[in-house]
């Protein structure tokens, strides 16, 4: 049902846009058109079934703040958010986030380094 990757993991990807989630596709067979931050949504999706959700709507915290919340509340393991600022990843943290990615400064660091 799910798309197995090389490395084995079932992939099931969701955008709110339709156009997005039509180009993704043919390399992510298990695509959904889908609000997320609907709690319904989070629930005939099967998100309880995952391991591991990824949330990388940095633009738009509210929606990242719900998705991480409803996730976590449906008994996600591991939810990994992305942020778009400092603020935002504690925010994202305190709500319940087990990791927070922040791809500017994060390659800053590595860059740095």
């Amino acid at each position: 049902m799910y798309l197995y990757w090389d490395s084995g993991a079932e992939v099931l990807a969701v955008d709110h846009d339709e156009d997005v989630v039509n180009s993704v596709v043919m390399d992510i067979p298990l695509t959904k058109c889908a609000d997320v931050t609907d709690p319904e949504v989070i629930k005939q999706l099967g998100i309880s079934n995952i391991d591991v959700v990824i949330i990388s709507m940095a633009s738009k915290l509210e929606a990242s703040v719900m998705t991480t919340m409803l996730c976590k509340e449906a008994g996600v393991k591991t939810v990994i958010a992305k942020c778009g600022n400092e603020m935002d990843c504690k925010i994202l943290s305190k709500i319940g986030a087990d990791h927070v990615i922040f791809p500017e400064r994060d390659s800053g660091i590595r860059l740095a380094k």
